[in-house]
C-alpha cells in the first residue's frame, strides 16, 4: 500500500471518529447548535475538517491539501 492510501486511509479513518463522536451523547451539545444544514470549518495544519447537520446528524468530511487544493475524502 502507497504512502498515499495509507494517508486516505487515515483520513476516513478520522472522518469516522469525528462523526461518532459528534453523533453521540458526548457531541450532542456541539450538533444541537448547528442549524440543519449549517456547516462549520476546522482547520489543521496539512487538512481542512467540515462538519455538516444533515438531518439530525452529523456528516463529516476530511479535506486533503487545505481549501485552496482541496481534495474530498469521504468514507
Amino acid at each position: 500500500m502507497s504512502t498515499i492510501d495509507l494517508r486516505v486511509k487515515e483520513l476516513r479513518r478520522l472522518a469516522a471518529l469525528y462523526e461518532e463522536y459528534l453523533n453521540s451523547p458526548l457531541g450532542k451539545g456541539v450538533l444541537d447548535r448547528l442549524r440543519e444544514g449549517e456547516s462549520y470549518v476546522m482547520k489543521t495544519q496539512d487538512d481542512v475538517i467540515q462538519f455538516t447537520k444533515t438531518q439530525g446528524k452529523a456528516v463529516v468530511q476530511v479535506m486533503k491539501g487545505g481549501p485552496q487544493k482541496a481534495t474530498t475524502v469521504t468514507r
